[in-house]
């Protein structure tokens, strides 16, 4: 069964409405087993219609307290998704706090604390989709099941560095899926580097079978952490600006397997195009 939460934007659905319409029958049906999905649809309204995003910031906040209640003893209704998939559009608005990384007063990191959404409980999560801000995305959840991973995409709005990227990656040890977007310096991130640093040269294996990335900026330091356990995994690189496509792409893949299906879309030279060919012949290009 799947609960799919649509509000904001074409669905001025209050609170109560969804509750009574989508909620309430989900749970009614008294579904069974652990692999259900959540799928929550967060569109954008105009001012006149949720001014500041009031009603859809009490949605999003009361759907999640609902799911989070217990149904049984040690258990709550988020234990039966598998996988929960996150579309929001109003970014990070109910936080109300500056857009200043790490250098947040303890008043502003006190207010964003009490805000938290808590997935400890969705104990079955297995795939984890948001499509939005990674800041929303790193400062609204607190204890996701990372080390239950086996799908993460983090497409983002605003931008993620290199260093966030490889902690996420880092975080899901059973991760066969990922994507990734877009990368970017941190002085162009929200949040600079939402993660403590990785220390440099890190590496460690990687189980992925299946891992898209799109970037402004040189992934090198993401394709040389991974050691890829998988023999001949699927990697799609996006690339943004032309002047890095035109880069030397030799040193990026040399820890990935040659018999890696690599797609790679952007502006890319000929000369160059012809250097990753004898690198990974089985190399496709796009734009």
């Amino acid at each position: 069964m799947d609960l799919l939460a649509d509000f904001g934007g074409p669905y001025p659905l209050g609170w109560n409405t969804l509750k009574n319409s989508v909620v309430d029958p989900f749970m009614e049906a008294n579904p069974q087993g652990n692999d259900h999905r959540l799928t929550i649809n967060w569109f954008p309204s105009s001012y006149a219609a949720d001014p500041k995003a009031w009603a859809g910031r009490r949605t999003f906040k009361l759907l999640f307290r609902k799911l989070s209640e217990a149904i049984a003893p040690g258990q709550t209704a988020l234990a039966f998704f598998e996988r929960i998939s996150i579309s929001v559009s109003e970014l990070y608005v109910e936080m109300n706090v500056p857009f200043n990384g790490l250098e947040r007063t303890a008043e502003e990191k006190a207010k964003i604390d009490r805000k938290r959404i808590n997935l400890g409980s969705a104990s079955n999560l297995r795939e984890l989709v948001l499509l939005g801000s990674h800041l929303y995305f790193s400062e609204r959840f607190s204890n996701v099941p990372f080390h239950r991973l086996t799908l993460l995409c983090v497409s983002s709005s605003c931008r993620i560095s290199v260093n966030d990227t490889l902690v996420l990656i880092h975080s899901c040890p059973l991760l066969r899926d990922a994507t990734f977007g877009d990368v970017d310096t941190e002085a162009r991130c929200e949040l600079h580097s939402r993660y403590q640093p990785l220390p440099a040269g890190a590496n460690f294996t990687s189980q992925l079978e299946t891992f898209t990335i799109t970037s402004y900026i040189d992934i090198s330091r993401v394709l040389t952490s991974l050691h890829w356990l998988h023999g001949n995994p699927t990697i799609t690189i996006n690339i943004l600006d032309d002047a890095l496509a035109g880069q030397d792409w030799g040193p990026s893949f040399v820890n990935i397997p040659i018999s890696t299906n690599l797609i790679m879309n952007g502006n890319f030279p000929q000369a160059t195009m012809a250097m990753i060919r004898q690198q990974v012949p089985g190399v496709n290009f796009g734009r």
